[in-house]
């Protein structure tokens, strides 16, 4: 039996968590012989299968609070609204139009 790329993958996952009929081990057991580089292939993911268990994933992930700790992390933080920043922005732009109208009007 000719087996799809695709479905050896799906095959091959099936053969990690131990959920293969009988005639899929056979098929995957032939795809393994069928070629040397098959055979490396497999036991490639069979050693990153294993040591992605050993990875702590907590069972449930707060979106929403690891969200805030990146955008904190990132400096943009939309909660965090500072005024001071904004009127230096705005001194910054209209001082120099203060002045040039003064000095205007007074050359006048």
């Amino acid at each position: 039996m000719n087996i799809k790329d695709d479905d050896i993958y799906g095959l091959i996952a099936k053969s990690f968590s131990d959920e293969l009929t009988e005639e899929e081990s056979v098929n995957l057991n032939n795809w393994k012989l069928a070629d040397k580089l098959n055979l490396l292939e497999y036991n490639d993911l069979k050693k990153i299968w294993k040591h992605s268990n050993r990875l702590a994933m907590p069972s449930q992930i707060d979106l929403s609070k690891s969200l805030g700790i990146t955008r904190k992390k990132a400096g943009i933080d939309r909660k965090r609204f500072e005024w001071f920043n904004v009127f230096v922005q705005i001194v910054a732009v209209l001082m120099p139009a203060v002045f040039l109208s003064t000095l205007y009007n007074q050359n006048n």
